[in-house]
């Protein structure tokens, strides 16, 4: 047998990344979004023989979204976008899909996401989310989300579009369709309820019976910058050596309090500046 040490590469593949006798080991510096596969041995003799191991992976969690505009149009692949999830609410596999299918959206360039009811046949139930990634909008004085859609309408189906601020724990709903919508439909909205939020989600959500279909597609969202400047303070002469609070970077409107100490010999006369 081999004596391994963090760094060397196992024959057949993979690297150490620890070798010792603790029993937890922390590794750090990953990618997002990306899995990652571990087998862990143990040293059953000094020789030294090796058990066959056991294995196990991980992924971890995506970046979150600070910075706009974003958009998402499904091109990429009929496969479901990174960091994008699915809750499949009734258990039964019949989801969101991405590509297209007759009769659906009008003037599509590529791809668009899709859960089509209608496909799925008599005596078949679908209630199904479209998740996106998660956004951090504290940087942001407003933020408008904006898609084309179009959802056919049968009896009991409905659509829906619903955002979180708490990563997805709790929902509240933007606006629901329960009849068919011109094709294509376009939203465009603001939306102040997630302005300032740093664990903003939106999701998609169809529930039918048999029914027909909503489309989706070219997501966009859009924001507000807000700006921020930055206080310096200082000292004329310099020689002075004044200390000042106050200093900082702050957003635009904000009420600032400053105040100056000065060296013995020195008397504070009053402040001047300009932006």
């Amino acid at each position: 047998g081999v004596n391994y040490s963090a760094g060397q590469t196992i024959p057949g593949g993979g690297d150490v990344i620890y070798a010792g006798g603790n029993e937890a080991f922390s590794h750090s510096g990953l990618d997002a979004n990306t899995t990652y596969y571990y087998k862990i041995f143990s040293k059953l003799t000094s020789t030294p023989t090796w058990s066959p191991g056991i294995t196990v992976d991980e992924t971890t969690q995506c970046d979150v979204n600070s910075t706009l505009p974003y958009s998402q149009n499904f091109n990429a692949s009929t496969s479901l976008p990174n960091c994008w999830s699915i809750i499949d609410n009734q258990g039964n596999n019949q989801v969101w899909q991405f590509g297209n299918h007759s009769n659906g959206l009008s003037g599509a360039d590529g791809n668009y996401a899709f859960l089509n009811s209608d496909a799925y046949d008599e005596g078949n139930s679908q209630n199904a989310d479209l998740v996106s990634p998660v956004f951090d909008f504290s940087g942001y004085s407003s933020v408008n989300l904006a898609f084309k859609h179009y959802f056919r309408s049968y009896s009991g189906s409905d659509a829906s579009l619903w955002y979180s601020i708490d990563a997805g724990q709790n929902w509240n709903q933007i606006q629901q369709w329960t009849t068919s919508t011109t094709n294509p439909s376009t939203f465009n909205q603001s939306v102040p309820a997630v302005v300032g939020k740093s664990n903003v989600m939106f999701k998609w959500k169809y529930v039918g019976s048999w029914g027909y279909y909503w489309d989706v597609d070219d997501i966009e969202i859009t924001g507000t910058e807000i700006q921020t400047y930055a206080l310096v303070l200082q000292a004329n002469p310099i020689a002075v050596g004044a200390a000042f609070t106050g200093e900082g970077e702050y957003v635009e409107g904000s009420v600032v309090n400053i105040s100056a100490s000065t060296l013995p010999g020195f008397v504070f006369d009053g402040w001047d500046g300009n932006s």
